[in-house]
């Protein structure tokens, strides 16, 4: 069976990843793929045997008349829903993809019944999701970070990390690193260095980062941050060492050195690979708005010391987000509540100094800690593991 796989994210690969995961099962089980994707996602078209075309936003509808006439596609994938029907209405081509009468599948990376359809972004209007459900021959949910509970759930965890000791210890030791130290690691994606259009939304996007140095110093003289992304981040810390975006196999040793990764984005594909890999998490999130006349940090409420506050003002007004820097925190948290994913890893308020200084040094140097954090999430790993094979759930629904 021929599936024809759209995904027109631009900007974050986490969603085109999980389309070529899918991609990857599927072709097991004797089902081709094409892809059509941005140029900017063209690297990650590494599945063999299948196909993949690069298309322009202006060019979208060429490129599907092609692919349907020439290709002729038993099924279309959506990678993934919310990105999918967004760009597909924007560029007029709902009528004309429902003309075509094949079945669609559609990965539900955010799983719409529970999250909505009304995008909360930082500093933009509020966008509404299209509802195509009664048009969805199939909808996928893939966890995480789905909620692993309900129908049509599939795994989406990678493959651990396992390095030896050895191999351990030599990469620690390239990186200037002593037994006696602890290394957090923390990642970027080119979307979040994406510049709000409005101008109060800029700051927490440009100097919250800011914050994790202060946190980085208080940790102490042993404890070093390793951050990985396109561009360094305004952090003042002498044990703060920015590192550009690595090779899949690079990347995969330097997580598997790491003593625990910190992350300002609660859907992050490293959590997944952290989770597999038995790499204790923390996810640093903000529940409340900040405004940007605060003077006092405790008269205010804030559970920041004088010097942390003076670390965060330049980054407000601060938004609540549970992905920074574009918030998405009213859209998510339906989707997080009573979810498994969301006890398999520890979250904490960014602005509550203590809490987070505490939960980093306790997964540093306190082994029990750091066991019950692994231990949470083999659990959580063992549940999503047992979750059907997305072949079966597929075939079951196509034609013969």
């Amino acid at each position: 069976m021929k599936l024809l796989y759209l995904a027109f994210n631009t900007k974050g690969y986490g969603e085109t990843a999980l389309g070529v995961h899918l991609a990857t099962r599927l072709t097991r089980g004797g089902h081709r793929a094409r892809f059509i994707v941005p140029a900017s996602m063209a690297h990650l078209m590494t599945l063999p045997g299948a196909e993949w075309q690069v298309f322009r936003r202006d060019e979208l509808a060429a490129v599907l008349e092609h692919n349907m006439a020439e290709y002729r596609p038993d099924a279309i994938v959506l990678v993934d829903y919310m990105v999918s029907v967004i760009v597909l209405e924007q560029a007029g081509l709902k009528e004309r993809l429902m003309q075509w009468q094949v079945p669609i599948l559609a990965i539900d990376t955010w799983d719409i019944d529970r999250t909505g359809f009304v995008l909360d972004t930082i500093g933009r209007p509020h966008q509404n999701i299209p509802d195509w459900r009664d048009h969805i021959t199939l909808r996928l949910v893939p966890a995480p970070i789905g909620d692993p509970s309900g129908a049509c759930r599939y795994s989406c965890l990678p493959e651990p990390t396992c390095l030896s000791k050895k191999v351990r210890r030599h990469v620690r030791r390239a990186l200037g690193l002593a037994d006696e130290n602890r290394l957090l690691l923390l990642c970027s994606a080119i979307w979040q260095y994406l510049v709000p259009p409005e101008e109060r939304a800029r700051n927490q996007a440009k100097y919250l980062p800011r914050l994790l140095g202060h946190y980085l110093n208080r940790l102490g003289p042993r404890v070093h941050m390793i951050h990985v992304g396109p561009r360094a981040f305004p952090i003042e810390s002498t044990r703060y060492h920015w590192l550009p975006s690595l090779k899949p196999a690079d990347f995969g040793q330097l997580l598997g050195s790491v003593d625990a990764l910190v992350s300002l984005n609660g859907t992050s594909t490293t959590i997944t690979r952290a989770i597999t890999s038995g790499i204790p998490a923390v996810v640093l999130t903000n529940e409340t708005y900040v405004s940007d006349d605060v003077v006092d940090p405790i008269r205010s409420g804030l559970r920041l010391s004088l010097a942390g506050f003076k670390t965060l003002k330049d980054a407000l007004p601060v938004y609540p987000y549970l992905m920074w820097p574009i918030g998405f925190h009213a859209f998510l948290k339906p989707l997080l509540c009573d979810n498994p994913f969301r006890a398999a890893i520890t979250w904490t308020d960014v602005l509550d100094e203590e809490v987070v200084c505490c939960s980093l040094n306790g997964l540093l140097f306190d082994r029990s800690v750091a066991e019950a954090a692994q231990q949470r999430q083999r659990q959580y790993a063992d549940v999503v593991n047992r979750l059907p094979d997305p072949l079966t759930m597929v075939a079951s629904m196509l034609p013969a």
